[in-house]
């Protein structure tokens, strides 16, 4: 399977490393039920997906030239345009796991910050396979509960088996809004059966066990220091 194929889906949705390929397949969820029957309060997954990543792309591309010449700049738009659609603090709080609740608000806070530059670094090295590509979900959304659901495209591949690409969506209180105004966020993606979370999780383990959630921070920290210009960005703009 090509590099740039599954690196172009972690552009601003996926964020998994390529590696994570060469892991056994984790066993896929089994859910039955869709979104049918759900409030209409509600908004539609797949629309907000959908519409919103392809509003993105297109936004991406009015500064493509920009992006191109200056790294600096399009880690602030990934910064500020792409984070948005994940909930970093809930998957901060999956990838330390029980380490999470041994930490204090403090660290959870670094934590949370490292994770998103780590984010932004993948998207910072999908945008090399970036050519104009666009999402295309599937009608079906299939929801364990109204407010968690998988949502797929599938990729064909040329002499290739079809690839399905699953993003989990989560529907919550949006955390800066006063009212009762609910929100999806990302919060997972698979890509051929293979979770982001499940991955980093297991590789992140050791450290976990030997140094703990700081450690853990110091890790994330050291590669995204190596990899990215670092723009400053306020604790304060943490979302979610």
């Amino acid at each position: 399977m090509k590099k740039q194929l599954l690196l172009m889906f972690a552009l601003f949705f996926g964020t998994f490393e390529y590696s994570s390929l060469l892991q056994a397949m984790p066993p896929i969820e089994k859910s039955d039920k869709t979104n049918q029957g759900t409030e209409q309060s509600i908004p539609s997954p797949k629309n907000w997906l959908q519409q919103g990543s392809n509003a993105l792309l297109d936004e991406l591309d009015q500064h493509l030239d920009e992006f191109k010449n200056d790294q600096q700049s399009l880690e602030q738009f990934l910064y500020q345009k792409a984070l948005p659609y994940w909930d970093t603090r809930l998957m901060s709080k999956g990838l330390a796991g029980k380490y999470w609740y041994k930490s204090n608000p403090k660290l959870r806070k670094e934590l949370q910050l490292n994770w998103n530059w780590t984010l932004v670094r993948y998207f910072v090295t999908a945008f090399k396979f970036y050519h104009g590509q666009r999402l295309d979900l599937e009608n079906r959304v299939k929801c364990s509960i109204k407010t968690r659901c998988w949502l797929r495209t599938v990729v064909s591949v040329v002499g290739k088996e079809d690839v399905n690409i699953d993003f989990y969506a989560h529907l919550t209180k949006h955390r800066k809004s006063k009212s009762n105004q609910l929100q999806w966020h990302l919060i997972d993606i698979r890509v051929a059966g293979i979770s982001i979370i499940k991955h980093k999780k297991g590789e992140t383990r050791q450290i976990l066990h030997q140094k703990g959630i700081q450690g853990l921070i110091s890790a994330l920290s050291n590669k995204n220091k190596k990899n990215l210009k670092m723009i400053l960005v306020n604790n304060n703009d943490i979302q979610r």
